[in-house]
């Protein structure tokens, strides 16, 4: 995750430094959608230590041959619930 993408994190979206070890969890267990050419967005339903969905969408660079994590912030029910029904679900969670 480029740096500034980790201040927009956690600035915007009000992440804590606990919420990013979270990250390589989310990218393997979440639910997959692909909601963009290019882009994957990942969703995990964690209720021990966050209590509700964690989302991260990467994406590929022009070249396709890096990823980057585009964002990463808590999303509601509602969201995740509308944006699997809209685009499908690419890989389930694994839980």
């Amino acid at each position: 995750m480029r740096h500034d993408y980790a201040l927009k994190s956690a600035i915007k979206h009000r992440l804590r430094a606990a919420h990013f070890p979270m990250l390589p969890v989310i990218i393997e267990c979440g639910r997959v959608i692909c909601d963009k050419a290019g882009h994957l967005s990942f969703f995990l339903y964690e209720n021990v230590v966050f209590g509700g969905w964690l989302q991260a969408t990467v994406k590929a660079d022009n070249t396709g041959t890096e990823l980057w994590v585009a964002t990463f912030h808590v999303a509601s029910a509602n969201e995740t619930k509308r944006m699997s029904k809209k685009y499908g679900i690419f890989r389930p969670e694994k839980l």
